[in-house]
C-alpha cells in the first residue's frame, strides 16, 4: 500500500488469487535442413506458423535430378524396362545422387507434410542451399543455434538419411544429446533405410539402427518405420528437367510416361518424421500433450513403403534391448496408422511412452518458469504457500483435463514446500527454496485383452 498523506481510513486490495502459472509449449517443432533461401540468415532459427509463410522466407523444394541406367547390379529393384536398339527389353534403375546433383534435399517437401497433418507454429533453422552437399558438422551447428530458443518442445531433421549410415546415426545420437541437455526438447527420428524390408539383402534397417543409435538419452526420442509414400508430387510435376543423364525425350510416349511414373515414385516415397512432428501438434491441440500420438491416420499418405505384419510388430515394439521402434501400418477402411507410442528407452517403468515422458518435461518446463516469479522473494512461510497455491492451482487444471491420474487431485499430485517438508533450518537460513511435485502421469492402453466365453445351454 503506499504511505498516506492525511488522517482516515485507507482501503488496500490485495490479490487473494495465485500467481498464474502458464503451461509452457509443447506443439512446436524444430525443423533443421537445407532450404533454397536462408530468411534471416543461415543458421538463424525462424518463426513460421504456414507453408505460404515458408515459401516467402525460404523459397520452394529443390529440383531433383535422376540418371536413367542400365541395370548391372543383379540384386538392384528393377524400376523399369527399355527397348534397346535392337528392340530387346533391358532392365533399368533410376538413380538420384545424394545433394546438389540430384537435388535430393527433403526439408521442404518435409514442411508440406507437416502441415498437411495439422501442424502450425514452427522453428525452421537453415544449414545450407541447395548448392551445399550434405554436412552433418552444419546439422550440429543448426542444433546450437537452437540451445538459445526456448520455445521448441520438438526436434526433426528430415535430411538425417542422405547422410551415409554411420554418419546418420552419429547425427541422430547427436539430436537426442541435445534434447537431453536442454531437458524440454523431444527428437523424432527416421530409420535409415527405411524405405525397405526388414528381410532387404542388403540388411535389416531397423537392427542396423538399433546398433548405431547408441544408448544415451533414449527417453528424449521416438522412432517410426517404415517410411511412407506420399501424394506430394504428380506426373504433371515431372519431365526432360529432371533426367541429367539417360534419354528421356527420345522414348516413346508410352517409355516416357513409365519414367515418369518410376520418378514419381521415388520422390514420393518419404521418411515420416515430419508427418508425425504434425499428428504430435493435433493430439496435443485436441487432447493435450498427455494425450497418445497414436492410432491417428496420416493425411497426404497413401500406404506405408513396406507391409508390416502382427509378428514382425511384435519385436518392434518389445525388442529385448529395449529399443522400441513405432510402426506405420495400413489397415482395411481405416488407412495408414501410426501404430505405436514408445520412446527408444522401451524398459524404461517411467519413460516408456511418448505422451508419459512428454507430459513429464512439459510439467518440469513449466514448473521450472512459474518458480522463477519467486526466485529474489523472501525465503518466508508466506512465499512457501504462495507456491504451493500458484502449481496446485496449475496442476488441479491438467488433472481436471485427463492430464494426470487418479480420481481426486490429491491422487494425482502432491506439492510440497516449507521447513521440515522439504528445506532445513539450514536450507532457510541459506536462502535455498525448495519446491518437490509428485504427480501421477497417465499411461496409454497398449495391450487390450478380450476374454471371448461360450456357456453351455
Amino acid at each position: 500500500m503506499s504511505e498516506a498523506k492525511k488522517p482516515g481510513i485507507h482501503i488496500a486490495e490485495p490479490s487473494v488469487a495465485p500467481s498464474a502459472v502458464l503451461q509452457a509449449p509443447t506443439a512446436v517443432p524444430a525443423f533443421v535442413g537445407h532450404t533454397e533461401k536462408f530468411g534471416d540468415g543461415a543458421f538463424k532459427p525462424k518463426r513460421i506458423t504456414s507453408q505460404a509463410e515458408y515459401e516467402r522466407a525460404f523459397g520452394k523444394g529443390a529440383i531433383p535430378r535422376f540418371a536413367i541406367v542400365e541395370k548391372t547390379d543383379p540384386t538392384a529393384t528393377t524400376d523399369f524396362q527399355l527397348s534397346d536398339a535392337n528392340g530387346k527389353l533391358v532392365d533399368h534403375v533410376l538413380e538420384q545422387p545424394v545433394g546438389a546433383a540430384g537435388g535430393r534435399y527433403l526439408l521442404y517437401n518435409a514442411i508440406r507434410l507437416f502441415y498437411r497433418n495439422g501442424g502450425g507454429l514452427c522453428y525452421i533453422v537453415p544449414v545450407g542451399d541447395y548448392e551445399h552437399d550434405f554436412d552433418s558438422s552444419l546439422f550440429q551447428r543448426g542444433f546450437d543455434a537452437l540451445c538459445q530458443e526456448e520455445e521448441p518442445a520438438m526436434l526433426v531433421v528430415p535430411e538425417a538419411v542422405s547422410l551415409e549410415p554411420l554418419a546418420c546415426f552419429d547425427l541422430q545420437q547427436r539430436m537426442l544429446a541435445h534434447c537431453g541437455a536442454v531437458k524440454n526438447r523431444f527428437a523424432i527420428l527416421d530409420v535409415w533405410g527405411g524405405d525397405k524390408p526388414r528381410s532387404a539383402p542388403d540388411g535389416d534397417p531397423v537392427e542396423r539402427f538399433r546398433q548405431g543409435i547408441g544408448t544415451q538419452f533414449l527417453d528424449y526420442g521416438a522412432a517410426y518405420y517404415p517410411w511412407v509414400n506420399t501424394t506430394l508430387f504428380e506426373a504433371t510435376d515431372l519431365g526432360e528437367k529432371n533426367v541429367i543423364s539417360g534419354r528421356f525425350l527420345q522414348r516413346s510416349p508410352k517409355e516416357a510416361s513409365t519414367i515418369a511414373r518410376a520418378m514419381l515414385e521415388k520422390l514420393n516415397c518419404m521418411p515420416p518424421s515430419a508427418a508425425l512432428a504434425g499428428i504430435y501438434a493435433t493430439i496435443d491441440a485436441q487432447r493435450g500433450v498427455w494425450g497418445t500420438p497414436a492410432n491417428v491416420a496420416l493425411a497426404g499418405v497413401s500406404l506405408p513403403t513396406t507391409p508390416v505384419s502382427v509378428d514382425e510388430q511384435e519385436d518392434l515394439n518389445t525388442p529385448v534391448s529395449g529399443k522400441a521402434v513405432n510402426t506405420i501400418r495400413a489397415f482395411v477402411n481405416e488407412g495408414t496408422l501410426v501404430w505405436g507410442a514408445r520412446t527408444l528407452d522401451g524398459n524404461s517403468q517411467h519413460n516408456r511412452y511418448i505422451n508419459m515422458r512428454r507430459t513429464r518435461m512439459m510439467l518440469e518446463q513449466t514448473v521450472r518458469q512459474a518458480l522463477k516469479a519467486y526466485a529474489f522473494d523472501p525465503n518466508t512461510p508466506e512465499t512457501w504457500i504462495a507456491v504451493k497455491d500458484a502449481l496446485r492451482t496449475f496442476l488441479t487444471e491438467i488433472w481436471t483435463l485427463g492430464g494426470l491420474a487418479g480420481a481426486k487431485p490429491s491422487e494425482a499430485f502432491d506439492v510440497r514446500c516449507g521447513l521440515d517438508e522439504t528445506m532445513t533450518s539450514d536450507d532457510v537460513v541459506g536462502k535455498a527454496l525448495r519446491v518437490s511435485v509428485l504427480i501421477a502421469p497417465t499411461s496409454p492402453a497398449d495391450f487390450i485383452e478380450m476374454t471371448f466365453e461360450q456357456r453351455m445351454r
